[in-house]
C-alpha cells in the first residue's frame, strides 16, 4: 500500500459511515444514562472491501464509537506545526 493510499483510509472509513446514515457530527452526549461501547479500528490493515462489513458487525454488536487513525497523526502533521 502506498503512502498516499494509506493517507486517505481514515477519511474513506468515515465516508463509509456517513453513507450509512451515521451522523459523525452529532453533539457529544455525556449523560450517563447508558453505556457507550467503543472499539479501535485500523482500516489501513484491512482490505477496503471489508470496511462496510466491519462497520455492520460493530453496529450489530452495539458499538457506537470507533477510534481510528491514532497511529496516522504523522500523515496529518508530518512535521511539528506543519499540517497537510
Amino acid at each position: 500500500m502506498g503512502k498516499e493510499e494509506s493517507h486517505f483510509h481514515s477519511v474513506l472509513f468515515v465516508s463509509e459511515a456517513k453513507g450509512r446514515g451515521i451522523n459523525m457530527g452529532m453533539k457529544q452526549n455525556y449523560r450517563w444514562d447508558r453505556m457507550t461501547m467503543g472499539a479501535c479500528y485500523y482500516p489501513e490493515h484491512w482490505d477496503r472491501n471489508l470496511w462496510g462489513e466491519d462497520l455492520d458487525r460493530m453496529l450489530e454488536a452495539g458499538i457506537t464509537v470507533i477510534r481510528i487513525a491514532e497511529f496516522g497523526w504523522n500523515k496529518v502533521e508530518p512535521e511539528e506545526g506543519v499540517f497537510s
